[in-house]
């Protein structure tokens, strides 16, 4: 390891720093020397710490890091963090992959046991979710005991840029693209407006009409145009000279007679395009300038070949009509030792959560930021007074003792479920709990929200190290008997999507954990997507504010009433037979306003995949076909459903099929007759959604199934507790 704190021998590694930019994968122009050059020379008053990570002669991982003071609520804070400025969107750890654990385990190992100096926090902020690096978030975490507080630090909304452009504009909402018409033409009937596009500015020039523009913009009255800092004139000069000589400028200009309005400052490296400021001339805003320079900068966008366009941090709702997905970044503080890093972690874990909880604030996203924000905002794991509570419960020994007691104790329970005396009695050796999945990926769809990897991990490493993991067969068998350990619990998935084998796989498998996929076959044979994900498909993308259904107007404006729309639809369809339900479906995508198909490519699992999964000692359930819901159907087709998915998958797999899930899984979606076929077809069992436990008392075609509650280890490990104890 090696510590850089001079400016010389930050300078003298730019080499070896771009050479591992290279290799890493990383963004290129806010991770590379070029870009931590200029921040430098514009921030010159920054105590550099930079980490350097070797094995032998080779550079295996650089942290780009320096040390400030910071606030804290109550004492001045020792901080490191990223070398960052207020232009940074995003920032990261420089990795070679094939040493990647082990430069980020070095880097880390260096900063909590070997550097001298002290300090309270580690501050990584503008850190990317989806970063390459995010392991060591789990490292930090498991290191840490409690003292890494994460945030949500920003989101970007990205445009994808795929086919041609007119299509692409027929995708918008037919009220959006009216507006966009509108500007265009009122800008062309003005006359003497031309787009430029500059690439170099060797002598500056562009980027004074840039700083004349930013004089003229209503940011300037507010404080927060580029010339507002001397330093962030300073930082963008030299950048702008910095990017047009390594080919990463995109500086675009609106000129009306030859006077520039409007501006976009952005970069671009691979295809993929980084605004980083964008400003008007406020006597001109009657044209919308601003509007009209960001609609011809994503027909050239569309027009030269680039693969995404990134509009800068915040859920501005101009940006939100283009985007199609969210990028988030994280601030994952990391409190160090000492008493002050300790006493910042209570501060601004458990005490700030349950504050804020206690005061009402706002989530991120409003209803002035769109719905998708709104969903992504309500899918935020917000932790409060339960999380804080059962870390203090950890911390003080009460989980450990409150384990001790369910594992040996019940409550007892009378008639009708109430507590009964003696009020507990010893755990009988016949109950256990089954978690269930669907998805398991980062993609963050705002309706059909898989458990990120991240989460699942936790999870899955939460129930190995605290549970025991059967498989179904085992547990039945154990519960039977009465022999099952008191933490016994199954893991189950349904509908069989192909990020079981690409995400959970790899993780029950390092683990070793059993776990059962119960297939709906259909979608193997021919990659369609079942019924319902076309139906979120079509809410996730249509861009209408509304549509109507049946007799009823349903506004579809905000993620609430989208939400809201969504329910009423799918209640309709599920009370539907198969034939009528198609219908409606297409019905449905039309007023949407959406091309069918038109979201992902195969989300499904292969046949090829089961069977390198089962070889593995991954189960396979049945569930159905089609995925219909049974009790609407003919007693005959219902049952072919479910004979035919069994038949499908032991002919795949060569292993007898002796557990159903029902689809859907309520109270509603399972009768007498249907449970009667599946025991006609020789199923041990068959899994409910109804949320509970099981025991060797429960009916063996009504048994029960949990999931489980986020990242949080011990808010997950306490509710567990509970459940088992509950008797």
């Amino acid at each position: 390891m090696e510590l850089v704190t001079d400016r010389e021998r930050f300078d003298a590694l730019r080499v070896e720093w771009n050479r591992l930019v290279a290799e890493s994968g990383a963004v290129v122009p806010f991770l590379s020397h070029e870009w931590f050059t200029c921040a430098l020379d514009a921030y010159p008053n920054r105590a550099l710490r930079i980490l350097v990570a070797r094995t032998g002669d080779r550079t295996i991982g650089i942290a780009p890091l320096w040390a400030y003071r910071r606030r804290g609520r109550l004492l001045p804070l020792r901080a490191i963090g990223f070398i960052t400025t207020p232009e940074s969107p995003l920032l990261d750890f420089l990795v070679a992959p094939p040493h990647r654990e082990e430069a980020l385990t070095a880097l880390l190992h260096f900063l909590r046991d070997v550097h001298r100096e002290p300090w309270d926090v580690l501050v990584l902020n503008q850190w990317p979710d989806r970063s390459l690096n995010g392991a060591l978030l789990e490292s930090l975490h498991r290191a840490a005991r409690g003292r890494v507080v994460t945030a949500l630090a920003s989101i970007t909304p990205v445009t994808p840029i795929r086919g041609a452009w007119p299509e692409f504009l027929k995708t918008r909402s037919a009220l959006f693209r009216k507006s966009r018409r509108g500007i265009v033409n009122r800008v062309e009937r003005r006359g003497g407006a031309v787009v430029e596009l500059v690439r170099e500015d060797p002598t500056g020039a562009a980027f004074d009409e840039v700083l004349g523009l930013a004089r003229r913009s209503w940011k300037a009255g507010e404080e927060i145009a580029i010339t507002s800092r001397s330093e962030a004139t300073d930082f963008f000069r030299r950048l702008t000279a910095t990017a047009g000589r390594c080919g990463w400028l995109h500086l675009w200009l609106l000129r009306i007679d030859g006077r520039v309005v409007a501006m976009e400052y952005d970069l671009a490296h691979d295809g993929i395009v980084y605004a980083l400021r964008a400003d008007y001339d406020e006597s001109a805003k009657e044209l919308s300038p601003g509007a009209y320079l960001e609609h011809q900068l994503l027909v050239r966008l569309f027009e030269g070949g680039y693969r995404e366009y990134h509009a800068g941090p915040g859920l501005n709702p101009y940006k939100l009509r283009w985007a199609d997905q969210l990028e988030r970044n994280l601030t994952v503080t990391l409190c160090g030792r000492t008493v002050r890093g300790r006493l910042h972690a209570l501060l601004e874990g458990p005490i700030a959560r349950t504050w804020r909880s206690w005061r009402g604030e706002a989530g991120p996203a409003t209803a002035r930021d769109g719905w998708r924000a709104q969903a992504d905002a309500a899918a935020t794991p917000r932790e409060g007074l339960a999380s804080g509570a059962a870390r203090a419960a950890r911390l003080f020994g009460v989980l450990g003792a409150f384990q001790a007691l369910a594992d040996r104790f019940r409550l007892a329970r009378g008639a009708g479920g109430r507590l009964a005396a003696p009020y507990l009695r010893r755990y009988r050796g016949d109950e256990f709990h089954v978690f269930t999945y669907h998805r398991v990926n980062d993609e963050g769809a705002p309706f059909f929200r898989g458990a990120t990897l991240r989460d699942f991990t936790s999870q899955m490493e939460l129930l190995r190290d605290r549970c025991d993991v059967l498989s179904l067969d085992d547990l039945w068998a154990g519960a039977a008997g009465g022999t099952l350990p008191p933490r016994a619990v199954g893991i189950t998935f349904d509908d069989g999507y192909r990020d079981n084998f690409e995400n959970a796989f790899p993780v029950l498998r390092r683990l070793g954990l059993p776990a059962t996929i119960f297939l709906s076959t259909g979608p193997l044979e021919n990659d369609a997507p079942l019924w319902h994900d076309r139906v979120f498909d079509a809410f996730a993308t249509s861009q209408a504010d509304a549509f109507l259904w049946g007799t009823d107007r349903l506004p579809i404006d905000t993620y609430s009433e989208r939400s809201a729309a969504l329910r009423i639809v799918l209640a309709e369809l599920r009370r539907s037979l198969p034939e009528r339900r198609e219908e409606l479906i297409a019905r449905l995508i039309e007023l949407l306003g959406v091309a069918e198909g038109s979201s992902a490519g195969r989300r499904m699992l292969e046949w090829s995949q089961v069977e390198e999964m089962s070889r593995a000692g991954i189960a396979f359930g049945a569930h159905t076909v089609t995925h219909p819901v049974l009790t609407r159907m003919a007693h005959d087709r219902a049952r072919g459903e479910i004979e035919e998915s069994k038949r499908r998958i032991e002919g795949r797999t060569g292993k007898p099929v002796r557990w159903f899930a029902y689809p859907n899984g309520t109270r509603d979606d399972f009768s007498e007759a249907i449970k009667g076929a599946l025991r006609e077809l020789e199923f041990t069992g068959a899994f409910t959604t109804i949320w509970g436990k099981n025991s060797g008392r429960t009916d063996p075609f009504e048994l029960r199934r949990i999931g489980l509650w986020g990242a949080d280890r011990d808010r997950s490990a306490l509710q567990l507790i509970r459940s088992q104890f509950a008797g």
